[in-house]
């Protein structure tokens, strides 16, 4: 029997459809350790995150259902599209980054704030 391949894909075939299982957790502060488990992680798939098209983090080349990363600092605090690609894109996971802001007046000065939610 003779199989088709195609280069570059493992063992000469198409690179499988990664697919993600949802975060028990989707709200997250940046430094936190994240963990993705699911299946059809090909070795160097990469986990992007948008906006922004945010390259985090690339599968071990062992290990196929699971990838962990530290979610960087920096990121605005909106919702977040995260998803796999190996040339294949995964379905993606919401992700709202969360990040604590401290205001202070000086004593005797009023403050008026005003918060909002963006997305």
């Amino acid at each position: 029997m003779v199989w088709a391949q195609t280069l570059g894909g493992p063992h000469g075939g198409p690179s499988p459809t990664p697919q993600l299982v949802d975060l028990p957790i989707q709200q997250l502060y940046p430094g936190d350790l994240v963990v993705l488990t699911g299946i059809g992680f090909t070795p160097g798939s990469q986990v992007i995150l948008e906006p922004g098209f945010k390259i985090v983090a690339i599968s071990n080349p062992t290990i196929t259902t699971t990838i962990s990363f530290t979610l960087p600092f920096g990121l605005p605090n909106v919702k977040h599209k995260l998803y796999i690609n190996n040339g294949n894109t995964s379905n993606s996971i919401d992700l709202f980054v969360i990040r604590d802001v401290l205001i202070e007046t000086a004593t005797s000065t009023v403050a008026d704030v005003s918060l909002t939610e963006v997305n």
